[in-house]
């Protein structure tokens, strides 16, 4: 799997110079796929993003609780086979002695 390189650092706007710059602000977001954070006395409080990365993120939020469900029920031992880690299901055969296969 090939990731994406990481992305440029956000761009910083204080909530004061906001107001004077949202044009271009929201420019910078659309057309150029900006990160912004805004800040407060230097303490970021909000971001915009583009909307395909907010759309990323909120199938992220609802694919990582399904991924941590999985990879806890595979840490789970099989009460089968204890020590031997999760049992592995394997479809059924066409029967003793018969191949597998057409």
């Amino acid at each position: 799997m090939r990731l994406n390189p990481a992305p440029d650092p956000p761009v910083v706007v204080p909530l004061r110079r906001l107001r004077a710059t949202l044009r271009a602000v929201v420019r910078a977001v659309e057309d150029d796929q900006k990160r912004i954070v805004l800040t407060r006395r230097g303490r970021p409080v909000a971001a915009l993003v583009p909307f395909g990365a907010l759309a990323a993120l909120d199938l992220l939020g609802r694919i990582l609780p399904s991924v941590a469900d999985v990879a806890a029920e595979m840490r789970e031992p099989d009460p089968v086979a204890p020590g031997l880690g999760p049992a592995l299901e394997l479809p059924a055969g066409p029967g003793p002695g018969a191949p597998w296969g057409p």
